[in-house]
């Protein structure tokens, strides 16, 4: 990537290195300006879907408890007590229950936060040290060398 030169510079190393710390500054300030929005736009789709799943959790909660007490009343009379009924019916609502919360914190964990940020940093650095020779001071893309 070349260097942009300004219409002042008169090639001496000073302005040269001026030049880069305003490109690098510029830089940087852009990279902060992605990762904000990328975090903006995360937060509101992550705030629309818990939103969603929050204004449907009292009814699912309702019906699940009329549905287990149902079951436990179906298991009783005839072919349990109600404690094993009640036994049988929450320890199978902890294993559903455990084995689902297990799979969303995974599915939730696996999902990337900022993925265009990193890769703009990524390419960014990547560009930044391409411009650097063996001597660590050397600019390969610079016409004037």
């Amino acid at each position: 990537m070349p260097l942009a030169m300004k219409p002042n510079s008169d090639g001496k190393i000073a302005t040269l290195l001026t030049n880069i710390a305003d490109g690098l500054g510029h830089l940087i300030t852009e990279h902060i300006a992605l990762a904000k929005i990328e975090i903006t736009g995360d937060a509101t789709a992550l705030a629309r879907s818990l939103g969603q799943a929050a204004a449907f959790l009292g009814l699912v909660l309702i019906g699940y408890g009329f549905l287990s007490a149902a079951l436990v009343a179906f298991l009783a009379p005839e072919r349990m007590s109600y404690s094993a009924a009640l036994l049988i019916v929450g320890g199978g609502n902890l294993i559903v229950g455990g084995i689902g919360a297990y799979r969303g914190l995974r599915k939730m964990s696996a999902r990337r936060m900022m993925r265009e940020s990193l890769q703009e940093l990524d390419r960014s650095a990547a560009a930044l040290s391409a411009g650097i020779g063996s001597n660590g001071f050397e600019v390969t893309h610079d016409k004037r060398f």
